[in-house]
């Protein structure tokens, strides 16, 4: 369902720079290095790295989700939910 991107683990590390720490998604071989920006906290910026770096279970788990929804019968209080799910499928990946 969802479109193709680099498998495995994405792993979030803290790294030091010249006294400064910086936030790393590992993404297979590749990195994402990113730092605190003006007006964000330190504790929002690890925040963000743990998104990014839980986006594979998190699209992966929402699939599961509506593949049980698409077998049953969804009642008119989990519609709106589903459709959210598939919203965010669609952001994330275009497909959908």
């Amino acid at each position: 369902m969802s479109a193709k991107h680099t498998p495995g683990e994405w792993e979030l590390r803290h790294e030091r720079h010249l006294g400064k720490t910086t936030h790393v998604v590992k993404i297979g071989t590749a990195s994402v290095y990113f730092n605190r920006g003006i007006g964000q906290t330190e504790e929002e910026a690890v925040a963000n790295g743990k998104l990014i770096a839980s986006a594979p279970e998190l699209i992966a788990a929402l699939e599961a989700l509506l593949e049980q929804a698409d077998l049953g019968e969804v009642d008119e209080e989990t519609k709106p939910i589903i459709d959210q799910a598939r919203a965010a499928i669609r952001k994330a990946t275009g497909n959908l």
